[in-house]
């Protein structure tokens, strides 16, 4: 009894450290977005967003989604190796086709080096992500909080040095870029080393079985990640870069709707799996009905308090051009609580392995966002965006908890009840 009260004290502990960390570092890659409004203005902004925006779906591809996955292989079906291996190739896919993308799209100049700088960046953070996939499953979630809290820390200093001294986001970018590669080799693959070995595994069997296993998922959050990209895309595309810029600077603050929710949405997938291996319908539903209820709360907590404080705050903290574009701050907060909502029965889903389940609500989405950008965006540019961000996630939350709440009742009375 003993042991048991001290690994749930832990486990408690550890997810709270593991939320603290990842708190401080978005707060501070939200904070680099305030930091080039500041000293650059809405058009370099407008840049780096554009740069986020297209490296978005590569790094999708780099690694390929495998986290939910690998976290809930409770029979270790695949080595720790064998998902370092796979990442390394996925983050070498995604770099040629991010600069072939790129040079199709006719990028060039300042936009093409920050394009292909920052998705270096990116690489870093996804094989990052596979080393925390190995920390998590052995619930080191306190490692993985203070990872992200100093690598947080690292990476806005370094971006923030680059932007006062060269006035460039593209040396921002790099020097972020390079400080990220240092944190990886000299902090994060040592402490991932301890619990298992992070030697790459190329077997060509066991690499095509990981991507056989993992490619609806991969489609699913490839066919999100659209969702999320065609927006912001067509925004840059019919209304410049510097309206992108306007609107990723009021939005950046809706961060924390979603790391709010991360305090339940990251645990909870070893109380999910562990749960759904036994069989334990009852242990399956508590959990389910307390995060979905403690997301709901959060959500509802968020959005009074942006509806007393949203104005005043992005006027401080942006400065008091941002003002007539204050008003879209409140329906970004309810787009990302329908995003939340959505993100808790992915996982549910992505647990039980009913893939079909996460792209029917994907591609549901996905079509309320190709026909809503179509005819909003053109015409209302930041009026319409916001518009399109709260149909296409209204829709995917809809959409996924409705075919979560009938796949759970037929999942329990041994209906597709697949644990491999």
């Amino acid at each position: 009894m003993v042991n048991e009260n001290s690994s749930s004290a832990s486990f408690k502990r550890n997810t709270v450290i593991n939320f603290i960390g990842y708190g401080i570092y978005m707060g501070f890659q939200w904070l680099i977005n305030i930091a080039v409004v500041r000293m650059m203005g809405y058009e370099s902004a407008g840049v780096l967003s554009l740069a986020i925006t297209v490296t978005s779906s590569f790094y999708v591809v780099a690694h390929f989604n495998v986290r939910t996955y690998q976290v809930s292989d409770y029979k270790n079906k695949f080595s720790a190796g064998e998902y370092v291996g796979q990442r390394l190739v996925n983050c070498g896919a995604a770099m040629l086709f991010c600069v072939i993308y790129s040079l199709i799209c006719g990028y060039s100049g300042e936009k093409l080096l920050c394009i292909i700088v920052y998705m270096l960046f990116k690489l870093t953070e996804s094989f990052l992500d596979v080393l925390h996939g190995i920390l998590q499953k052995n619930y080191r979630l306190d490692t993985i909080g203070y990872s992200f809290a100093i690598r947080g820390v690292i990476t806005f200093l370094s971006f923030a040095l680059g932007v006062w001294l060269a006035q460039s986001i593209v040396v921002a970018s790099g020097l972020m870029f390079l400080t990220s590669f240092a944190m990886l080799f000299c902090y994060e693959v040592p402490y991932a080393s301890k619990n298992a070995s992070l030697k790459p595994v190329f077997r060509l069997k066991s690499m095509m079985q990981i991507y056989k296993a993992s490619l609806l998922v991969f489609a699913y959050y490839f066919i999100f990640n659209i969702l999320t990209i065609m927006p912001r895309s067509l925004l840059e595309y019919y209304h410049g870069s510097e309206t992108l810029g306007v609107f990723n600077s009021v939005a950046s603050p809706v961060f924390i709707v979603q790391l709010s929710a991360t305090l339940i949405l990251s645990p909870v997938v070893n109380v999910f799996t562990e749960a759904y291996a036994a069989g334990d319908k009852k242990k399956f539903n508590r959990a389910y009905v307390i995060s979905a209820s403690a997301i709901l709360a959060i959500c509802l907590i968020w959005l009074f308090a942006a509806y007393l404080f949203g104005d005043a705050l992005l006027r401080l903290l942006i400065g008091e051009s941002i003002t007539p574009y204050t008003y879209i701050f409140i329906p970004l907060m309810i787009s990302t609580a329908f995003l939340v909502l959505s993100s808790l029965e992915s996982g549910i889903l992505t647990v039980i392995r009913d893939m079909k389940g996460l792209i029917l609500s994907a591609c549901m989405g996905l079509a309320a966002c190709t026909v809503s950008s179509l005819l909003f965006i053109p015409k209302y540019g930041l009026d319409g965006i916001t518009a399109v961000m709260i149909i296409s996630f209204a829709f995917m939350a809809v959409a996924t908890f409705i075919y979560t709440i009938i796949k759970l009742h037929l999942v329990f009375k041994g209906a597709g009840h697949d644990k491999s």
